[in-house]
């Protein structure tokens, strides 16, 4: 009787948290598909990945602070405390009008944000069995990608004729929202010991570690492929082919829907014995040609865009949720320090790729920003076929 008790109040919080990463991903989804245009209207197409840039050293420092954080205010209070600030950042990007205020709220509401995502990873893993991560973290992805299915198409709607600001103070309501659940829901967490951050010992423990090396890397090259995607496609199909925001929204909506319908069933496959390591190899093949072909395309033809975005993303899907299925069978809820440098390759391929697209720019069009990417989704291939799958 004791352990159904325990098992039913397990369900009962990862309901609750699985509830929180549906309005997170409300808050993170809303924006992030017209940011790109709306920062192109203030700066030149080439200096808009240097603003996203600034967002993602200032997410790395988090990252780095990240277990002195926890260990000094707990998971509960430090989630209370980043979704807050995130909360007035966006207020304060509603009512901004300098360049340089826009620019600092909303790479400080993002920061924040990411953190706040960062701090639900070790709610979940704090309640989660081994045998059941696959079939736990399809279910929080597909709850967390149905706000991501319907948010371009809300956030096109909302914008219009260029209001942007509209998103960001629908965007601020979620995370008020997001902030009173986390005070009134999570309040009885008890936290683990974490593990202290120290960079040269994390260091030395990932490579030692090499499946923990490899999933990082294959975590890293999906962000990769996220920061272009989320970046320059915007613009591209918008400034290039001229599609308005209305049909960008419907088209990024069938665009994300793999995500709510492939990804459950992929995690209860994973844990079933098939193993990560097939789809992740599937997943990569399949963003790789669909990628490619995408400098083809020379009409604007509402259903074949529609129709190849729809096809990366399956293979983003599937490699998203193979991804963290094996990284979080691997480690446990203390070790905050892998979580951190996990999580961390978000803001570093929010670095890397507008360095290395700005650079590209300089020399060639825009288009040629997914042949390479293309290529980047083989070297993912190469490098997931020697890991192991988890037994």
């Amino acid at each position: 009787m004791l352990s159904e008790n325990i098992q039913t109040q397990k369900k009962s919080f990862l309901g609750i948290l699985n509830f929180l990463g549906l309005i997170l991903s409300l808050r993170l989804a809303l924006p992030t598909y017209i940011t790109s245009s709306f920062l192109s209207s203030f700066v030149s197409e080439n200096l808009v990945g240097y603003i996203y840039i600034l967002g993602s050293v200032f997410t790395l420092i988090l990252f780095y602070l990240a277990s002195k954080i926890l260990a000094s205010w707990g998971n509960w209070k430090t989630t209370i405390v980043f979704s807050l600030i995130s909360f007035f950042s966006l207020i304060g990007l509603v009512y901004a009008k300098d360049l340089y205020c826009i620019v600092f709220f909303l790479n400080l509401s993002t920061a924040t944000a990411t953190m706040v995502s960062f701090c639900l990873d070790i709610f979940i893993e704090h309640d989660t069995k081994n045998s059941l991560t696959g079939n736990t973290r399809g279910l929080y992805l597909t709850i967390m990608n149905s706000a991501w299915l319907i948010s371009p198409f809300l956030a096109g709607w909302m914008v219009g004729s260029e209001n942007y600001k509209n998103v960001f103070l629908i965007s601020a309501f979620f995370m008020l929202v997001l902030s009173i659940f986390v005070f009134i829901k999570l309040k009885k967490f008890t936290d683990p010991i974490y593990k202290s951050f120290s960079v040269i010992n994390t260091l030395k423990e990932i490579i030692r570690r090499k499946d923990i090396r490899l999933i990082m890397f294959t975590f890293f090259l999906l962000q990769f492929f996220y920061a272009w995607m989320v970046i320059y496609m915007p613009i591209y199909l918008k400034n290039h082919l001229g599609f308005d925001w209305l049909t960008l929204g419907k088209m990024f909506t069938i665009m994300l829907l793999p995500f709510v319908f492939i990804q459950a069933p992929l995690g209860k496959i994973a844990d079933k014995g098939v193993g990560e390591k097939k789809l992740l190899l599937v997943g990569f093949l399949i963003m790789a040609v669909s990628t490619f072909v995408i400098p083809f395309i020379k009409n604007n033809s509402f259903i074949v865009w529609s129709l190849v975005l729809f096809v990366t993303r399956i293979g983003a899907a599937t490699v998203e949720v193979m991804s963290d299925t094996y990284f979080f069978k691997k480690i446990g809820e203390k070790d905050a320090n892998l979580i951190s440098v996990y999580r961390s390759m978000i803001p570093v391929a929010y670095i890397v790729g507008p360095i290395v697209a700005g650079a590209m720019l300089s020399f060639w069009g825009i288009e040629y920003l997914f042949y390479a990417l293309a290529f980047l989704m083989l070297l993912g291939m190469t490098r997931d076929s020697e890991i192991n799958d988890v037994k």
